[in-house]
């Protein structure tokens, strides 16, 4: 047993009288209380914070000289680390806390001392086995078993009541809920170098501490505390919401938003004429401050128009004066002037494009007629397969009004583009030079040349054969 004793020095009697108890005279007044308060931190049970409970008396109605006391406390909640005499009370008469869960003491004032009505007379301390909340820690005064008693000198015991007064709080980690995931490869917003991201402009994350107590979730830019930014620039921007307790426990929650240096442009197009269904046609897309040999998109059209979403890059500020488009090996190129701004996308129609144009040089002219003669008849061929026009699996006549139609026809071109005029005529002597000799068999006449003769010609049902490749070639013109 932890047992301590002394006498009040000059009061032999007054101590004897305390210890035996004697009743009090007058009314209830005066209290006898225990006072704890504070936010502590709960690591783990044995690096926890410890606490002092107070036991105080307050409004007595004489000056009180000595007290004795017994408190209980929960051992499933607290362990009690010591007991010592008050501020005001610094004697200790008699300490016993060998019995778990029971703390008994009487301290008195030291001889010739003149006491007080009010003062500390004792501390407690603990420390606590998990987190507590409030007055969890379950500290009272002993109710039975146990007289608590406050005399004055001549040792009557003066009137009080009783109270506990606890407001602590053993403070144990917790975590921020509610922070937006990260943002990754968010394209700018068209015609700015930024982009407003909305999934990271919602509600603030929130945070309580283990106690439920709700927190202050700072949020961080960058290291410094802000604002959630209406707009991210081009780059990796750090999110950090933060929040602590009262008992110096952290949490924090990081992020980032990622923006990159490109917009989104919306491509619309059409087929000219009838076609067999819609399919994915590759366009090929110039504009001023785009890719210099330019950018693909793949768009699903027929004669039904359809639209894609693609990535331009850099980000752009302004729409460009132009951009094109072609389909490759089948279509003539349009133009549009500029992209158009839709919500936060770019946005460009280039309206119907015209078939007829096979070996994409952005004419229809007399090569593109040799190679749908020497393309002639082929069935079961691919969709997009050359001189193919109308989509289907035949290359049949179908797929030569798309050449004759507009014969001649130059596409569409942005001011600075420049094109080779159409050929009205090729010699079998230029084609080779070409590389296109096995265009000889659209010379249906056999004179050395493919011309509108040939093209009469092959309206009217002939067909060249195996043409020989140099009939006519000495009076033909090259």
């Amino acid at each position: 047993m932890n047992r301590t004793s002394a006498i009040v020095r000059g009061s032999a009697a007054f101590t004897a009288a305390m210890l035996a108890g004697s009743a009090f005279a007058g009314t209830t007044s005066g209290i006898l209380s225990i006072n704890a308060s504070g936010s502590y931190k709960l690591n783990a049970v044995t690096d926890a914070q410890t606490f002092v409970a107070n036991v105080n008396i307050a409004g007595m109605t004489a000056n009180a000289v000595g007290a004795q006391f017994r408190i209980v406390y929960d051992t499933t909640k607290v362990d009690l680390v010591g007991a010592a005499a008050g501020d005001d009370f610094p004697l200790v008469i008699y300490s016993n806390t060998a019995t778990s869960g029971v703390v008994t003491m009487a301290t008195g004032v030291f001889g010739g001392a003149s006491g007080a009505t009010s003062g500390n007379i004792a501390k407690l301390t603990f420390r606590p086995k998990g987190v507590l909340c409030a007055s969890d820690f379950g500290v009272g005064f002993a109710t039975s078993g146990f007289t608590n008693k406050i005399s004055d000198s001549s040792g009557t015991s003066l009137s009080f009541s009783t109270a506990a007064n606890a407001a602590v709080n053993s403070l144990g980690s917790f975590s921020i809920s509610g922070a937006p995931s990260s943002v990754s490869g968010k394209a700018c917003d068209a015609g700015v170098l930024s982009a407003v991201v909305a999934a990271v402009s919602g509600a603030a994350p929130a945070a309580s501490d283990s106690c439920g107590t709700g927190l202050n979730v700072v949020l961080k830019v960058n290291g410094s505390p802000a604002a959630m930014p209406s707009t991210f620039p081009i780059g990796t921007t750090n999110l950090e919401w933060v929040a602590s307790d009262a008992a110096g426990n952290s949490a924090s929650e990081t992020r980032t938003v990622q923006v990159d240096d490109r917009q989104i442009l919306t491509v619309s197009a059409a087929l000219a004429g009838t076609i067999a269904g819609d399919r994915a046609h590759d366009l090929k897309l110039f504009y001023s401050g785009g890719p210099q040999n330019g950018q693909t998109a793949s768009v699903v059209m027929g004669t039904t128009p359809g639209s894609v979403d693609v990535s331009i890059a850099p980000a752009i500020t302004s729409s460009p004066a132009c951009a094109s488009a072609k389909e490759l090996t089948h279509t003539l190129r349009n133009t549009a002037a500029g992209f158009t701004l839709s919500g936060i996308k770019w946005a460009v129609n280039f309206g119907a494009l015209e078939l007829g144009d096979s070996n994409d040089d952005n004419l229809k002219d007399i090569l593109d007629f040799g190679m749908y003669v020497g393309d002639f008849t082929n069935s079961s061929v691919a969709r997009d397969a050359r001189s193919n026009f109308d989509g289907d699996t035949d290359i049949d006549t179908a797929d030569y009004t798309f050449i004759s139609s507009g014969f001649f026809n130059v596409g569409q071109s942005c001011a600075s583009a420049w094109h080779p005029a159409p050929m009205a005529a090729v010699t079998l002597k230029q084609l080779r030079r070409m590389g296109m000799g096995d265009l000889a068999v659209a010379d249906i006449n056999r004179d050395g040349r493919i011309d509108s003769a040939d093209i009469v010609a092959f309206m009217q049902g002939q067909r060249g054969g195996e043409a020989t490749r140099n009939a006519g070639a000495g009076n033909a013109a090259e």
